[in-house]
């Protein structure tokens, strides 16, 4: 079985971070939404956006949850969370583009590198196994 295990520099994992912190707000709207249309009331409602926020939390326990704890690149076991990884991270590109778009000259730089990383990091998950539990779609 080919590995799930990346080495993530400190700025890759503040982005994951960002973007894990994120997905809990949508989770969370997500979860609303099935309230107002009353269809909480049965378990299997829960059973998407439980499985997202068990991702989350164990990528975000694998990196760390905050910003200060990881000081030089740590070893992620993605396991069964790599689509919600790719996810995550590929919102945070698109974000990034969209702040491109919108960056001054002195800003375009900085911007240009964090899509560049981004990318990277990208593809780097792609090239990684499905995950076997979803058939490679969570």
């Amino acid at each position: 079985m080919l590995p799930r295990v990346l080495m993530v520099l400190p700025r890759m994992a503040e982005r994951l971070r960002d973007g894990l912190y994120s997905e809990l707000g949508f989770i969370g709207e997500e979860i609303g939404e099935l309230s107002l249309r009353q269809q909480l009331r049965r378990a299997r409602s829960y059973q998407g956006p439980r499985l997202r926020v068990e991702g989350v939390i164990a990528l975000l326990d694998a990196i760390g949850w905050d910003n200060d704890q990881l000081v030089s690149r740590v070893r992620v076991d993605l396991g069964g969370h790599r689509a919600l990884a790719l996810a995550v991270l590929q919102r945070q590109l698109k974000v990034e583009l969209d702040v491109l778009g919108d960056a001054r000259m002195a800003q375009r730089q900085a911007v240009k590198q964090r899509v560049s990383e981004l990318r990277d990091f990208i593809a780097r998950i792609k090239q990684m196994p499905l995950d076997p539990q979803a058939g490679g779609n969570r």
